[in-house]
């Protein structure tokens, strides 16, 4: 630094000039000298703290092995991401990186499963890019309509999805790909993605065996199609079939004629998702004994700004489908959009169990706005299928100036007092339900069954053993009694479900017992000797604290018959305060 001090003095000291040209020349050269030492030091000094980095974790064991091989972390951290440009993707939304991005997957699967990064761009996407299994597909960043774009973004102009996985039947269980930062739009209509296994599980009997789709991660996404779908419309964003444990976070689909389609795919959690300006929100089927426990928190579900959506925004026969802390809204124009309902619980699935077919919303916010006329038959559809509904701590608001013009505004079922059940929800006006002139009570229920089948004698009353607890609300389940123990006084509706194994001779019971005595029975005369037969026993009871409510069966085979546990034929004891 002194160097470059006395050049400084002698360009200031210089008269002529030669001199100032001369004493410029000679500062220029110190400054680069220096600037040349100086990074030297640097590489220098990086080098050293590399190595000591090296050294230090070449005396632990644990860290070697982490490093697989690698002098470093960083290194081997790097080495888990490969870079679709590095393949020829340009990402200018001019050049097709189609081919581009398929070599990117293709060279990830061969690696054994790793990361596919679309760094900052516009990807332009013309046809399908089949995934692999355990692929991650991660953008860097996506930014709400509105705001200037700055991250990965793929246009898609294809008509089927544009990403693709169908793993052979043959693997069982295959780990899903994941998607994480991505700005995803499509012109043409083609979806978003398809996760499907080579069987289908529509056709009983259930092919074996069935690939399970695993783990699939939807994270910080955009899902748009654009224009908006109109009537005539088919698009759908995401596609599912036998996808388990997936996982859906902060995603927002905009502009389908379908949002999400869930086909045979249990444990799904849908989590502060945003469903805009969709025809449909979503599509909830269940298939042999697949289809169950899919949960929806903290989402928001906007109907769309059209006169022409004649559909029931949510489309569900699945099993214990949960809808929780959810906010169901008009659109930005409330005064033109239409559509059937909100819920959809009808079911063609006379096989499915009473209280394994619950479907739960709770603590969720329906503010709709308007004439009334908007909604054109109920908030919630059922039939005698879609046996239990529960709703717990919604709110409806009650700016509907004229809620008389909506068809049976909260539900259209075939069996009421057996397929809804309300309580501790704040109603925005007295015509949305009838039960016990709409006193509504607190959120005590409970459902309980069985972990293993049960030998029944021939013409015993048998209590059944309980052990197992579906939903408690209340801590009522006592488990070493398997029953139900009341903790506030008041009305409930108890319900209990047994399935017999077939046997056409004599009859068969279930029974509610209170406190050790009969309070209500339901008999049935065996149907068939090859059919099971399955007795439903419900009753209102006035309970008081400590009461406690046992299920309990009889039947007259001539001989022990079982009451099997397995898949939906598990018996059910069932509680809920209404009053």
């Amino acid at each position: 630094m002194a160097s470059i001090s006395d050049k400084v003095q002698q360009i200031r000291q210089a008269v002529y000039g030669k001199d100032v040209r001369e004493s410029i020349a000679s500062g220029i050269e110190a400054i680069n000298e220096e600037v040349e030492s100086t990074t030297a030091r640097q590489a220098s000094l990086e080098t050293t703290f590399e190595q000591l980095i090296i050294n230090a974790g070449n005396s632990n064991a644990e860290i070697v092995d982490a490093r697989g091989g690698f002098d470093t972390l960083r290194k081997k951290l790097d080495s888990y991401a490969i870079n679709v440009k590095d393949f020829g993707a340009k990402g200018d939304g001019v050049a097709d990186d189609t081919a581009a991005i398929q070599a990117a997957v293709d060279a990830a699967a061969a690696a054994g499963g790793l990361e596919v990064l679309l760094p900052y761009g516009q990807y332009k996407i013309t046809s399908s890019i089949v995934l692999k299994k355990g692929v991650t597909i991660r953008g860097v960043g996506w930014v709400e309509p509105g705001e200037t774009f700055s991250g990965s973004k793929i246009w898609y102009y294809g008509t089927d999805y544009c990403f693709q996985y169908h793993p052979d039947a043959s693997l069982i269980q295959v780990r899903a790909p994941k998607f994480y930062n991505l700005y995803f739009v499509s012109s043409n209509g083609g979806g978003f993605c398809q996760l499907n296994p080579k069987v289908d599980m529509a056709v009983p009997p259930n092919p074996q065996p069935v690939a399970h789709i695993l783990n699939p991660i939807i994270e910080r996404c955009r899902i748009l199609r654009y224009p908006y779908a109109d009537d005539a419309d088919t698009s759908i964003g995401l596609s599912m079939t036998a996808a388990f444990f997936g996982c859906f976070k902060n995603v927002h689909f905009a502009g389908w004629a379908l949002a999400v389609d869930l086909h045979c795919s249990d444990l799904n959690h849908f989590e502060d998702c945003q469903f805009t300006n969709c025809r449909q929100w979503l599509n909830i089927t269940y298939k042999n004994t697949y289809g169950s426990q899919n949960k929806f928190t903290h989402c928001d579900f906007e109907i769309r700004n059209t006169a022409a959506a004649n559909y029931w925004m949510i489309k569900d026969s699945g099993r214990y489908t949960t809808y929780e802390d959810c906010y169901f809204e008009p659109g930005t124009q409330p005064e033109i959009y239409t559509c059937q309902g909100i819920f959809d619980f009808a079911t063609d699935n006379e096989y499915v169990d009473t209280f394994r077919n619950i479907r739960r919303i709770i603590n969720c916010r329906f503010d709709l706005i308007g004439t009334g006329e908007q909604i054109a038959q109920s908030l919630i559809k059922v039939n005698q299928y879609s046996r239990i509904i529960l709703l717990t701590g919604n709110t409806i608001a009650s700016r509907l100036t004229n809620p008389a013009k909506m068809v049976s505004p909260l539900y259209t079922p075939i069996v009421p007092d057996e397929n809804i059940i309300l309580y501790g929800n704040s109603l925005g006006f007295n015509t949305w339900f009838d039960l016990n002139n709409n006193r509504i009570g607190s959120n005590y229920t409970a459902c309980i069954t069985a972990n293993a089948d049960q030998s029944i004698p021939h013409d015993t009353v048998t209590k059944l053993t309980l052990p197992t607890t579906i939903f408690d609300y209340g801590m009522l389940h006592d488990v070493a009694n398997s029953r139900l123990v009341i903790k506030e006084g008041g009305r409930y509706l108890i319900i209990g479900s047994v399935q017999f194994y077939n046997n056409g001779t004599g009859l068969r019971d279930a029974r509610i017992y209170v406190n050790g005595s009969l309070l209500h029975i339901s008999r049935m005369q065996a149907v068939a000797a090859d059919a099971p037969t399955h007795v439903i026993v419900t009753t209102l009871a006035k309970l008081e604290r400590d009461d406690y409510v046992e299920l309990f069966v009889k039947q007259t085979s001539g001989a022990a018959l079982t009451i099997p546990n397995a898949g939906l034929a598990g018996p059910i004891l069932a509680i809920v305060k209404v009053g």
